[in-house]
């Protein structure tokens, strides 16, 4: 083999790293970090009664400030869905039965599950029934969800662009539904706190 084949070989080689590295860099930087909030946003809000201070401390927990129950809801709602917005998406589709849509038939067993349970029907059953207070802080919660889902559009969490998944708005019936599926997840050692009882 000759030098200059070997040069030649090595220059192709070499060329087909920086594509392939390139083309990587690109999908990490659209699909990943494109869509990482950034600490010093600042934001207007439609829905706030008054100004609410965010602060985020040196490990990144932010620390909510508001003058009414209604604006600290409406923010939190917010952070939870730009921060937690793919893990809030999959207990949401646990709890409604639908997460076979996402992955196929490997879910149908969780899909059915949940389905035979009934969190959704007995959320929707609740949900109809709530005091007019909690009712008023659960749609504060979830109009902050919407808002975030509606300022982020097409830029949401890599998981939502990696499966091309559309984001649906949120409902107080959403939030319910987690909380049932929640409930549901502490409960499984009932047997064995009953038997220490």
């Amino acid at each position: 083999m000759s030098i200059q084949f070997a040069v030649v070989t090595l220059s192709v080689v070499l060329a087909i790293f920086a594509v392939v590295g390139g083309f990587l860099l690109y999908v990490y930087w659209g699909l990943v970090q494109r869509p990482t909030p950034k600490a010093s946003d600042r934001l207007e809000l439609d829905g706030l009664e008054t100004a609410v201070e965010i602060l985020l401390d040196k490990h990144g927990i932010p620390h909510v400030y508001a003058k009414s129950r209604h604006d600290l809801f409406l923010a939190q709602g917010y952070l939870h869905a730009r921060d937690r917005l793919w893990q809030m998406e999959q207990n949401r589709r646990i709890g409604r039965g639908t997460l076979a849509e996402v992955f196929g038939e490997s879910a149908l067993e969780v899909d059915r599950f949940s389905r035979i349970v009934g969190f959704r029907r007995a959320a929707a059953a609740e949900a109809v029934q709530l005091d007019a207070e909690t009712r008023a802080t659960l749609e504060a919660y979830v109009t902050g969800i919407n808002r975030y889902l509606a300022l982020h559009s097409g830029r949401l969490a890599a998981e939502f662009n990696l499966l091309r998944i559309v984001a649906e708005p949120w409902s107080v019936e959403d939030v319910v539904t987690l909380h049932k599926l929640l409930a549901w997840s502490l409960s499984v050692n009932w047997e064995s706190e009953l038997t220490r009882l």
